[in-house]
């Protein structure tokens, strides 16, 4: 099992990205989406990724932008939402 490691670009200037693990077949049209908590990695389910691709599961982990608290959420929006 391979777990591809891809980052997306989520805004105009490159600076905001999302990480994102890819597990399982890609003829898999429905796939597990896995969402960790707001200051969470996408890697904290790795072993899950591992279980359920091996079961024939496609899984996909993905990794918002990074807050650790309910102020800098606010800022980061709030920032990317003037910008727009």
């Amino acid at each position: 099992m391979t777990a591809f490691d891809q980052q997306i670009c989520v805004d105009e200037d490159g600076e905001s990205t999302w990480t994102l693990y890819d597990t399982g077949p890609r003829t898999v049209r429905c796939p597990l989406l896995f969402l960790p908590p707001v200051s969470g990695r996408a890697d904290i389910f790795f072993q899950q990724l591992l279980a359920l691709s091996a079961l024939g599961y496609r899984v996909i982990s993905v990794c918002v932008l990074s807050v650790y608290n309910s102020a800098d959420m606010n800022t980061v929006y709030s920032v990317r939402n003037h910008n727009s």
